[in-house]
């Protein structure tokens, strides 16, 4: 039993050595990093206060993103002369801008520029409300814009333009004491942009984003008098949306 005590006291002390033995090792090679600066007093507080200043710095860098523009931009402009860069980045800031306005108030108001999306975003909007569940976007920054790809299919163009965004962000529950965000993140987004060169080819209908407001279920047709989920009465045509324009059909956070 005392030999077994005595492997065991050995190896304990062994692991705790090498333990200290490497400890040692980061620590050093921490304070040599730190020469030629003037942080002299290396303290938990200073070292806290780094990694604060780290933080920061992390906060203020824009996200990285695709942007196979100078590869995709002739083939668009083949098969669609009238596309300009400037004018799609344009329409991306400014659709997510509305988005995130109108997450922020829960007003839908100016939605209407938004077709595509704004049922969606209604129902979205309407399950906010009904939960207690408030956003809020603030000081809102759009660093880069790139696009990412380009298909021409069964009657519909699609562009996805990605761009990185900061803002200041706050998800609250009303009558709780939750929160999430509070600070000022840097993110990404992906926006789908469609264009119906052919309303007649289109086969897969989904791809225009047109959901009902009532259940968010996905409208299949510009014919459809019914959710063919909810069954709640809608009408869609398409003079509700400019088929020949390029819109926004979706978003997504990444």
């Amino acid at each position: 039993m005392s030999v077994f005590l005595a492997v065991l006291l050995g190896t304990i002390i062994g692991i705790f050595l090498i333990f200290f033995i490497v400890l040692s090792i980061i620590w050093i090679k921490f304070k040599r990093s730190l020469r030629g600066t003037d942080c002299h007093d290396i303290s938990i507080t200073n070292f806290l206060k780094m990694a604060e200043g780290v933080d920061d710095n992390q906060k203020n860098t824009a996200k990285s993103i695709s942007n196979m523009a100078n590869v995709i931009i002739g083939k668009i402009n083949d098969d669609f002369p009238e596309f300009s860069i400037d004018l799609i980045y344009n329409k991306t800031e400014e659709g997510l801008r509305l988005i995130f306005e109108a997450l922020t108030n829960d007003d839908v108001s100016k939605l209407d520029k938004l077709p595509f999306i704004k049922n969606s975003l209604v129902y979205k909007i309407n399950n906010n409300i009904s939960s207690k569940i408030n956003y809020d976007y603030d000081d809102i920054k759009f660093h880069n814009f790139g696009i990412r790809d380009y298909v021409k299919k069964d009657g519909v163009a699609t562009v996805i333009v990605e761009t990185a965004v900061g803002y200041h962000y706050k998800k609250t529950i009303k009558g709780k004491n939750t929160h999430k965000g509070n600070r000022y993140i840097q993110t990404r987004y992906s926006c789908k942009f469609v264009y119906v060169y052919d309303e007649t080819s289109v086969v897969d209908f989904e791809v225009l984003g047109l959901t009902c407001p009532n259940c968010g279920g996905p409208i299949k047709s510009f014919d459809s008098e019914f959710c063919p989920y909810c069954k709640s009465g809608i009408h869609i045509t398409n003079k509700d949306v400019n088929l020949k324009a390029w819109e926004m059909s979706s978003y997504e956070e990444f």
